[in-house]
């Protein structure tokens, strides 16, 4: 039987190799990172420019006890919830393998590993790219999605999801500005922000704090006067440190791109602190346009051939009043 050509091969492993770890790349992403895994993924079917997303404002007023089992018990419309809404954006990356690329990676299992390189690097590049969105300082209108930041406004306004907070006040998010030292205010401002971020809300907690790498130090910092030294089963090896930490039950990180535009250094002059109730936090992606993967192309003016992927979405906030930020922090 006659062997099938060289370059029908390597055609056909590029295009298995992308079809078998395809399903691999939502998950990476939305395990590889303590943002991503928390906040609620939910695909919308797409149609118009805009993706919506219900509030509500207010409780329910018509609710009451009745004063007989025969007491006139009417129904009544209630003015209790709005929409939001922003655009829709869109964005990906690409995978490209040049001729020389497969000539100099030639051989079945040399091209099948060198496909699971590129494949590898597109997964990480992605999901750094996609951090650096979700906590840029500065979201572009019509091209980034919205971000932490400016969805959490450091003095609670701003105008989220077509709604402008300084006129829709129940729209607002929680803030302590202006903290100052974290080692001799910082604890206290955690527990008041915390407090007013949950409104004695047992059911639905924040969950997540985030804050950079010098935060997070500080932080540890501050719990050192608790900490006590474990010894191994053992008894030859020391262990001094945290595995993690968390604040009233909510677990805390650090990220290196918190409140940065497009990876660089963090435009805050100060320390910020963002508790997030990860419920209200919606990821909305557009049905069948999510890492979505196109056919195999050749280039037509290089010596080249790969895939584009692109995903459709939003980041959203269904409820801002139960989110918060610490601003203004100083340290040592």
């Amino acid at each position: 039987m006659a062997l099938p050509a060289p370059a029908r091969t390597y055609n056909t492993i590029f295009t298995t190799t992308l079809d078998e770890r395809w399903h691999e790349l939502e998950d990476q992403i939305f395990q590889g990172h303590p943002l991503f895994e928390k906040i609620v993924k939910t695909r919308v079917n797409g149609s118009g420019i805009n993706v919506q997303i219900p509030l509500t404002y207010a409780k329910s007023s018509t609710g009451r006890q009745l004063d007989s089992d025969m007491d006139v018990f009417t129904p009544e419309r209630k003015e209790n919830a709005t929409m939001g809404f922003d655009p829709w954006v869109i964005g990906g990356d690409s995978l490209a393998i040049s001729r020389a690329d497969q000539h100099r990676n030639s051989g079945k299992n040399r091209f099948f590993n060198f496909v699971n390189t590129q494949v590898d690097n597109l997964f990480d590049s992605e999901e750094e790219r996609l951090q650096i969105l979700f906590w840029k300082a500065s979201p572009v209108a019509g091209k980034d999605p919205n971000s932490i930041p400016s969805l959490i406004n450091t003095a609670g306004t701003g105008t989220v999801h077509g709604l402008n907070s300084s006129v829709e006040t129940w729209w607002k998010n929680q803030f302590k500005s202006s903290v100052g030292s974290f080692a001799t205010n910082g604890r206290e401002k955690l527990k008041q922000l915390y407090n007013l971020t949950n409104k004695s809300a047992k059911s639905s907690m924040v969950d997540c704090i985030f804050t950079d790498l010098t935060g997070f130090e500080n932080y540890e910092t501050l719990l050192e006067s608790r900490e006590r030294i474990e010894i191994s089963s053992d008894k030859q090896d020391a262990n001094l440190g945290y595995g993690g930490l968390k604040f009233k039950g909510a677990k805390v990180y650090w990220d290196t791109f918190l409140y940065t535009d497009d990876g660089g250094p963090s435009t805050a002059t100060d320390g910020r602190w963002y508790m997030l109730n990860s419920k209200f936090i919606h990821l909305l992606v557009c049905d069948g346009a999510w890492m979505k993967q196109t056919e195999r192309l050749e280039a037509y003016d290089q010596l080249a051939y790969g895939v584009k992927v692109y995903s459709m979405f939003q980041l959203m906030c269904s409820s801002r009043r139960k989110q918060g930020v610490l601003s203004g922090v100083t340290y040592p």
